[in-house]
């Protein structure tokens, strides 16, 4: 379940506004010098460096392959093969669950394809 206090969306432009979800939660990475050596963890503090920890050994596995990528090819790979939580709403867990294992088997059957590199600006009376 996502926790009252995480993000949700959408934003005041209308924008989802959340991205991907990552684990968060009774996460147990305390380091061995704090004196509570079985302290359990919650929220973005934890969820950020998994997603980064996980996108870093996309990226390593990619390089390792000799796969190219871009910022919106990762971007797209990592949205498109989130996991969808049925008991979760879109504006709370945005495009699902990071799977780093499926964004990685999408990246390597869709490494030739140029469109996934494609972005567009869309401008409203002059404005961003």
């Amino acid at each position: 379940t996502q926790y009252t206090w995480s993000s949700r969306g959408p934003t005041t432009d209308g924008d989802l506004g959340v991205s991907i979800s990552a684990c968060g939660g009774a996460i147990t990475s305390v380091p061995t010098w704090t004196l509570q050596k079985s302290q359990l963890m919650n929220g973005t503090s934890m969820s950020s460096p998994a997603a980064c920890g996980g996108i870093a050994l996309l990226l390593s596995g990619l390089k390792s392959l000799g796969v190219s990528y871009t910022p919106p090819r990762i971007r797209r790979a990592i949205e498109n093969s989130a996991r969808k939580i049925a008991s979760i709403e879109p504006l709370a867990i945005g495009n699902g669950l990071l799977q780093i294992d499926d964004a990685f088997t999408h990246l390597q059957a869709n490494k030739d394809s140029v469109e996934q590199d494609f972005q567009f600006k869309v401008s409203v009376n002059n404005s961003l």
